[in-house]
């Protein structure tokens, strides 16, 4: 079967009891991302703080976000996910409970880096106008490069309950940069985590009404 044979794969809505496989999902996609090395520069010990970290993420979108996923087997971690949260005028809201004693403990001495991060991408997220916030987009590594962003993309951007709708996002680097131009994102200013952090590239979909 060639690669244009295939059938498309199957997205479905998150629920509760995949926390687990959603948390390793997040773990295994970012752990060599571009912000990791900036974020937990030891590998070893990045190993013990993604798993806290990304678990506060993960619970927070099941129970606030649209979570898309792509899953082969549902016994196992997803293929892919998607994770949207839905923001008003009132600018992005970030509100589970125990959230700072949460982040003290999950990433220990590299607090300051990841409160930088924070900082960085609430100051710079668009407020006044309702729109679409893609926060993660996560690709098992093994998966990467065989289309699931775009299929998950274009899931939200088609879907009958948010085409048109604009959406907003920030990408971490050159290569998703250019994944998200191709889906019709427009690159804004880039910024810097932090006095000596790494660059963000935040990023803009119109709506039908731009």
């Amino acid at each position: 079967m060639t690669l244009a044979q295939q059938p498309l794969p199957v997205i479905r809505r998150a629920r509760a009891d995949d926390q687990h496989h959603l948390t390793m999902l997040l773990v295994a996609a970012f752990f060599h991302g571009d912000l990791a090395p900036y974020l937990v520069p030891d590998i070893a010990d990045r190993a013990s703080r993604y798993w806290p970290y990304f678990e506060i993420f993960a619970e927070h979108a099941l129970g606030c976000a649209d979570v898309d996923l792509i899953m082969e087997d549902e016994a196992a971690m997803p293929a892919a996910a998607a994770i949207w949260h839905r923001v008003g005028q009132q600018g992005l809201r970030f509100d589970l409970p125990d959230y700072d004693i949460r982040l003290v403990n999950a990433v220990g001495k590299w607090l300051p880096r990841f409160l930088a991060l924070d900082e960085a991408m609430h100051r710079h997220h668009p407020a006044g106008r309702e729109h679409d916030y893609l926060a993660y987009l996560a690709v098992q590594p093994a998966l990467q490069n065989k289309g699931l962003g775009s299929r998950l993309l274009d899931h939200r951007h088609k879907h009958p309950d948010t085409a048109g709708r604009p959406a907003y996002l920030e990408a971490t680097g050159d290569r998703n940069r250019r994944l998200y131009e191709r889906h019709g994102y427009t690159l804004l200013t880039p910024y810097q985590v932090g006095p000596r952090g790494p660059l963000l590239y935040p990023m803009w979909l119109p709506g039908l009404r731009d």
